[in-house]
């Protein structure tokens, strides 16, 4: 297994993953596992398909994403 982090420019964290041989774990900037990817798609962390093809990045930004007023 290996990891990576991912850091904006402004020097915050906004998440990290995680490779095993069949899926990538992705974790937000607290460590919180925010779903799962592998070759038939991206999942969330109640493990609902998000996207048909594998994204670190979609996971990441929902979670950085600023909420709605």
């Amino acid at each position: 297994m290996s990891g990576e982090s991912y850091w904006a420019p402004s020097g915050k964290k906004i998440g990290s993953i995680v490779k095993s041989v069949t899926k990538t774990n992705v974790y937000g900037p607290r460590g919180e596992r925010l779903g799962t990817t592998d070759k038939t798609g991206t999942f969330d962390v109640a493990s609902r398909r998000i996207a048909n093809l594998p994204s670190n990045g979609l996971l990441m930004a929902r979670s950085v994403r600023k909420p709605r007023n």
